[in-house]
């Protein structure tokens, strides 16, 4: 096989401690569709594709370098250190792009892309443009896990010690955003990286994992002078391994044989939970019988004619049955309610959003002006 021809969407660095003797080589899987336990499964065959990235390496290449800070980060977490503020910086960062550049998250792209096209052109289909190719949507959902770094700077970053007898787990799509105050206090599916009571969890190793929380709405029992927290419940490891075979694409990894029937009767528990990929696109006109910038929906008749509309895109997210106990909502959570599709929203984010709007718009008053 040519060199880098294999290329994983999940990094081995991020399988290697949860393979067998943490050597890298072989890991347990368990196939969700199948609904079967795969034992001591070569590593370098697992969440890969040849070229995935691409013939030319150049997004390979790039992301060799970063999953090399990775492991030198895991390797100092596994040895209690604590984090300088550059290896925090540097672990946002992976956690950031590993969200979207795995196998699912371009088909979520596509999906994206594919629907704000059909929606666009539904009453001129012949203008309708092609799908994205792999490649595009690729680079288009990479180029997201960029900006979500400018999205999550304001989130809390602690790391999960395992003090329990059961494992962290891992899948083939494991860094996930969910969001216990909008499915229980807001009672809503929907919300993006800048929602208020967003949370991101990646796990590290069986006995690791990073965790970031909207400081906002939750708190969370942390000692002076370090980002670690000891997780000593199991409901508590249960409700983060739930995460990952609800975000799952395909498989869930796992370090040892005892773990292979709690993970598969959990699979099987929460498998009506799982969400597909998928997403509702809706086209909303401007309200002109109201006050400032509103939107409504609007009749066939009433889209072909607006001179002023947009398009609403929602991905409906999958519920967990179980959140962690140490994890506890303020009596008065910080958010700020945009009274529009947005939702509720943290305050940073409005804030660094607004700021870039008028960038935005200063920079082409200055255009006008030159020209």
């Amino acid at each position: 096989m040519p060199s880098q021809k294999n290329q994983h969407y999940v990094p081995r660095c991020a399988l290697k401690p949860f393979t067998r003797d943490q050597e890298g080589k072989a890991i347990h899987v368990f196939n969700i569709s199948g609904q079967k336990t795969i034992e001591d499964a070569p590593v370098k065959s697992q969440c890969s594709r040849d070229y995935f990235y691409g013939k030319d390496l150049a997004i390979e290449n790039i992301l060799k370098e970063l999953e090399g800070q990775y492991a030198r980060i895991v390797r100092s977490i596994e040895d209690g250190a604590e984090l300088n503020a550059d290896d925090v910086n540097t672990l946002l960062f992976f956690i950031n792009i590993q969200a979207r550049r795995t196998a699912r998250a371009v088909h979520e792209t596509t999906t994206f892309f594919n629907g704000m096209a059909e929606e666009t052109f539904k009453h001129h289909q012949e203008q309708r443009p092609p799908d994205p190719s792999h490649q595009e949507a690729l680079a288009a959902s990479i180029m997201l896990g960029i900006d979500m770094q400018s999205h999550t700077r304001d989130l809390k970053f602690i790391i999960l010690k395992n003090q329990t007898t059961s494992n962290f787990i891992i899948s083939d799509n494991p860094a996930v955003m969910t969001n216990a105050f909008s499915f229980e206090k807001l009672r809503e599916s929907t919300f993006g990286i800048g929602s208020a009571g967003t949370i991101i969890a990646l796990p590290i190793s069986p006995r690791f994992c990073a965790l970031l929380f909207d400081i906002g709405v939750y708190t969370v029992s942390i000692p002076a002078g370090t980002r670690y927290v000891k997780v000593t419940d199991p409901n508590d490891v249960r409700a983060l391994n739930e995460l990952q075979h609800l975000h799952a694409d395909r498989n869930i990894y796992y370090a040892t044989d005892r773990e292979a029937d709690s993970i598969a009767e959990q699979s099987r528990r929460i498998r009506g939970a799982r969400v597909p990929v998928g997403g509702e696109f809706t086209t909303l006109i401007r309200d002109k019988a109201r006050k400032g910038e509103a939107y409504r929906r609007g009749t066939v008749a009433e889209e072909q004619k607006s001179a002023e509309s947009v398009i609403m895109a929602s991905f409906n997210q999958p519920k967990p049955s179980i959140w962690p106990s140490f994890l506890k909502y303020r009596s008065k959570p910080v958010f700020v309610d945009t009274k529009s599709a947005a939702g509720h929203m943290r305050p940073a984010i409005v804030a660094m959003r607004a700021e870039r709007r008028s960038r935005r718009s200063e920079g082409t008053q200055s255009s006008r002006q030159k020209s």
